[in-house]
């Protein structure tokens, strides 16, 4: 049960926000299959919340990452039985590439690029 997403790159002076379209229910129901989110392109982990990752196989990977102490994170999805503990830091900042700031439902991608400023 993977959740793979589809960046899509946008052009501008700052492009630390990029959009994707979400494919699979590992995030359901706050992220359902055919959703869009938004995310932050960073690769530090800020606060126990919900990330993008690259695990470099040419798909972008959305899961909780928590933080459980000792310098390890917890990785888990909202359906119940998909979890990896015990991921140390720097592993985590390898394939970390931002965090989640919105999800939702768009009919018009187009015009949700246009919206946030990096389309001409």
């Amino acid at each position: 049960m993977t959740q793979a997403l589809q960046s899509i790159p946008m052009q501008g002076p700052t492009p630390a926000l990029l959009a994707l379209a979400v494919r699979g229910d590992l995030m359901s129901p706050r992220l359902r299959d055919g959703q869009d989110a938004v995310y932050y392109a960073r690769s530090g982990f800020v606060a126990d919340d919900i990330y993008v990752l690259d695990y470099g196989d040419g798909h972008l990977f959305v899961c909780h990452v928590q933080y459980t102490g000792h310098g390890t994170y917890r990785l888990f999805g909202e359906k119940d039985g998909w979890e990896v503990t015990g991921v140390a830091r720097h592993q985590l900042q390898q394939i970390m590439v931002g965090i989640v700031v919105c999800e939702m439902h768009v009919r018009d991608r187009e015009m949700l690029l246009r919206l946030l400023g990096r389309l001409p």
